[in-house]
């Protein structure tokens, strides 16, 4: 899409508080599964291992036509100090 840049990482936590003590604000577009929202209570609980993972370890990094290229640096130097 191309209005979310979402990485995923298994530290998630850990790399958003990497990304905060820098200056960065991260987002978590999608937190809950599909299958666990209240559309779609007739799956009884069901288990999807890979979505859940997924959500666990998804977030969104800063994305717009605004940014200017130091901006970006600044991201993708704190994520690859991470």
């Amino acid at each position: 899409v191309w209005h979310v840049f979402a990485v995923t990482c298994a530290q998630r936590d850990s790399l958003i508080r990497h990304l905060e003590d820098r200056g960065i604000q991260t987002n978590i577009h999608y937190p809950t599964p599909p299958h666990k929202q209240g559309a779609y209570v007739e799956l009884g609980g069901a288990s999807f291992p890979i979505s859940e993972r997924m959500h666990r370890e998804i977030v969104s990094l800063p994305m717009s036509p605004v940014l200017t290229n130091e901006e970006v640096s600044k991201v993708v130097e704190a994520v690859n100090e991470f």
